[in-house]
């Protein structure tokens, strides 16, 4: 797979003319191309509902279909702080 715009066959993203796929200097080559850009990620990223994951070469895509570790991590991030645990906090 390369490019829609230029022969780059890697860190390829599908936000290019109707999801194809794009390099990065392709999308931002243009207010045109970047304005596109951002149009067709935000599309795909509303489509993924309420949490998305976002990075690598498939676009965003919802926490439902993350895999364990992944879904994990987030999970330990977004825990409240057992009391007493907070930076700066005195016990």
């Amino acid at each position: 797979m390369k490019c829609h715009y230029c022969p780059t066959t890697s860190d390829l993203r599908p936000y290019g003319p109707r999801g194809s796929m794009v390099c990065f200097s392709c999308a931002m080559a243009s207010p045109e191309r970047r304005r596109e850009t951002e149009k067709n990620f935000g599309v795909q990223l509303d489509a993924c509902g309420e949490f998305a994951v976002a990075g690598g070469e498939l676009g965003p895509y919802p926490l439902e279909h993350a895999a364990p570790d992944v879904k994990a991590a987030l999970a330990a991030m977004s825990s409240p702080a057992p009391a007493g645990d907070v930076k700066g906090e005195e016990r």
